[in-house]
């Protein structure tokens, strides 16, 4: 998990944002902060053309808040805890596109048992630790763990909500997008598009963006690496994030 350094709103206060160049992330009620592997989803995904876009798990709403500035589709946002609802509603209330975003408080099953609604574009970025050690805060405990969002809860929820000719589209570690892939055959979901995340050259994959749709599709696959030889930002990244960055 590759958190980016905050800016601090002030040493008193315990709150942090992260400035993007056309929003801000406040952060500090979150478990899940600002990562580059999730700004990698939210650049990449393609929205130009979509019509609703559905966010499960949506933290801070970071992904939306990407979305909404690249396309003009409406945009939910499904979160289980409160107070990340509460902070995605604020993120989203003090952006440009305020009135195409909207979040709800609830965990994703009942949300897909509740709604005849689909989706034609679905993101998430799911917890995926397991049986690992877990952190003292229970706020980081369940954005990064599976025990709120197992796996097949998550590919049920998005067999159910994507429409027949719609996308979706999740980030995992390397060694869990293959086990996701093998279940969400079983439930009529085809890998479509891959892009592995490499940190430095050389280097192995350390996370997985898998596109998904309800009808067999040739796979396309690619790569992106972080950092180029010199230790900086690769031409890649820089051409993905600069419409997100300061300073690219």
């Amino acid at each position: 998990m590759r958190y980016l350094k905050p800016k601090v709103v002030s040493n008193t206060v315990p709150n942090s944002y992260f400035q993007f160049k056309n929003f801000t992330i406040q952060q500090g009620m979150c478990g899940m902060k600002v990562t580059t592997e999730g700004c990698l989803l939210g650049a990449w995904i393609p929205v130009e053309t979509a019509n609703s876009l559905l966010d499960i798990g949506t933290g801070t709403g970071l992904l939306p808040l990407m979305c909404a500035q690249r396309g003009t589709m409406p945009v939910t946002a499904i979160e289980i805890d409160q107070d990340a609802c509460v902070q995605a509603d604020e993120n989203f209330q003090n952006s440009p596109w305020r009135d195409r975003l909207s979040v709800i408080h609830s965990p994703v099953q009942t949300f897909a048992d509740s709604t005849k609604q689909t989706f034609d574009l679905i993101v998430c970025n799911p917890p995926f630790f397991t049986n690992n050690l877990k952190p003292s805060d229970p706020k980081r405990n369940m954005a990064l763990h599976t025990d709120t969002l197992p796996m097949a809860d998550l590919i049920q929820a998005i067999a159910a909500l994507l429409s027949d000719t719609g996308s979706a589209y999740v980030l995992y570690p390397v060694h869990e997008s293959a086990k996701f892939e093998q279940l969400a055959l079983q439930q009529g979901l085809y890998a479509c598009e891959k892009l592995e995340i490499i940190n430095n050259p050389g280097q192995k994959p350390f996370r997985m963006i898998q596109g998904f749709k309800k009808t067999p599709e040739t796979l396309s696959t690619n790569s992106l690496v972080i950092r180029d030889g010199d230790g900086h930002y690769s031409d890649q990244f820089t051409q993905l994030l600069s419409p997100y960055y300061l300073g690219l």
